[in-house]
């Protein structure tokens, strides 16, 4: 969703809201945004036969709202991706912690391996949470450590290290309420550089 329009904030106070919410976390990185990036093994300018973009990450208006875009133009054997940095989420616990997104559209690509959440444990392990397993059926996509998805535990009682959202297969998906929760705090990222608490 569009904050800056709903709430009327500049970014900056936007940013210190953050820093003011993750401090109940135990104090990760000030702040809480999410940032688009691509990637293409063949480097920046990596392009798809037809001419355009390989992969293709970044924040667009749809109807109205802010919404991330991320698009595999390529097919899924080749090696690109588009994917956005979940930053300030490092040294957040996974005790209760739920992520979650929205699918903004009917058409968003919804695989088992994409749009994925991978989230990087302190203790080395890499945790895999694809998006056909925390379906709700509605659109809704969320995930609760403690819980297992597709015979991929996501684990309580660790922490965090740093969580991506990833789309390495072909096709293309929007990307709302992009949402970091635990039970004392609710993080909605709905735009760039624009986050809310509940």
């Amino acid at each position: 969703m569009n904050w800056r329009r709903v709430l009327g904030a500049t970014t900056a106070s936007v940013l210190l809201l953050g820093g003011l919410i993750w401090t109940a976390f135990a104090a990760p990185e000030p702040g809480f945004t999410v940032a688009p990036f691509t990637y293409s093994a063949l480097g920046l300018g990596d392009f798809t036969p037809g001419g355009g973009p390989a992969a293709t990450a970044r924040w667009v208006d749809l109807n109205g709202n802010d919404v991330l875009l991320l698009s595999k133009n390529v097919p899924t054997s080749e090696v690109a991706a588009a994917g956005a940095q979940l930053e300030g989420v490092k040294g957040l616990p996974t005790t209760d912690l739920t992520l979650s997104f929205t699918l903004a559209t009917s058409d968003s690509y919804c695989g088992a391996g994409a749009p994925r959440f991978n989230v990087r444990l302190t203790n080395g392990q890499t945790i895999f949470l694809g998006c056909i397993y925390g379906n709700d059926g509605s659109g809704k996509v969320s995930f609760t450590a403690g819980q297992t998805y597709g015979g991929v535990t996501f684990p309580s009682g660790q922490t965090v290290d740093s969580i991506e959202i990833i789309q390495d297969e072909q096709g293309t998906t929007y990307l709302d309420d992009i949402t970091v929760q635990n039970p004392r705090h609710t993080v909605i990222v709905g735009g760039p550089g624009n986050s809310r608490s509940q």
